[in-house]
């Protein structure tokens, strides 16, 4: 019986070490595999996910970009089943989805928050310089370059969709700001309002400037990549930090107003990439 017993386990121990982490069929090297970089539906998604990949495989990487997967939910559901490795988010807009109720708006305050509310699995690197998020505006005749310039008292505010509760708050705790009306308008209309609020991604009409929101009313939404955790070796991760350090506002927005009007966002990627060097 005890001989039985002895050779049952040395059989389980060597289909544990057979098993090991080690194993490279189990547990393959990342540097062997493809980057799969996924992006939804939004022309932002699509050119962050093309200069992603343009990027890796410039480092070396095998990589395919699988676009259009549809909205957040589906483009998370792409990375948890591994369909993907990568995806592009916005820092601030991810944190609200995975946690409605964080308060965090500014930069390194909504990665840290972020960080912490990321499902098991996931992973992200350094964000982007680069933001795409709403902003306030005025005329250009206004004298005001920031909203703490703003007399809000006197002023009203109008947006095509209704102001969170929570930029209202932002606006009262920090920058004393309380417009003497809030009304929701007809999209890219501003009749009857003295400053508005643009959404990301759209051009900005004649005859407007936006306003600098340096202490952050509307939440900081950083441009940051989201991956599986162990899917990416050091260098790729440095490679995206690379994009990180060179992309900016401006960048983007730019490269959005070029493939909102027509150009290609692979084009626009790779001219961006050859640009900066990368």
């Amino acid at each position: 019986m005890f001989v039985a017993r002895f050779g049952m386990a040395i059989a389980v121990l060597a289909l544990v070490a057979g098993c090991s982490l080690d194993d490279p069929v189990l547990d393959p090297d990342p540097a062997t595999l493809p980057v799969v970089v996924g992006s939804g539906d939004s022309t932002y998604s699509e050119l962050i996910a093309e200069i992603y990949a343009g990027a890796l495989a410039r480092g070396g990487s095998t990589v395919e970009v699988q676009a259009h997967l549809g909205d957040r939910a589906a483009t998370l559901a792409a990375l948890d089943s591994g369909k993907v490795t990568l995806i592009p988010e916005l820092t601030g807009s991810f944190l609200a989805y995975l946690n409605p109720a964080a308060t965090q708006s500014k930069p390194d305050d909504v990665r840290d928050a972020l960080s912490k509310a990321l499902p098991a699995g996931l992973s992200i690197s350094d964000y982007a310089g680069a933001q795409h998020r709403s902003v306030f505006i005025v005329g250009e005749s206004t004298a005001a370059r920031s909203v703490g310039d703003l007399r809000c008292g006197e002023l009203t505010l109008g947006s095509s969709r209704p102001v969170p509760a929570v930029v209202i708050d932002r606006l009262r705790t920090e920058y004393s700001c309380e417009f003497r009306q809030v009304s929701s308008k007809a999209e890219g209309s501003r009749e009857g309002t003295d400053v508005g609020v643009q959404e990301p991604g759209v051009g900005f009409s004649k005859g407007v400037i936006a306003l600098t929101d340096d202490k952050y009313a509307f939440a900081a939404e950083n441009v940051v990549p989201v991956f599986r955790t162990g899917s990416l070796t050091q260098k790729q991760i440095t490679k995206l930090n690379v994009v990180a350090g060179e992309l900016t506002t401006d960048n983007l927005s730019d490269l959005l107003a070029d493939a909102n009007r027509g150009a290609s966002v692979a084009d626009l990627a790779r001219t961006w990439l050859d640009q900066h060097g990368l």
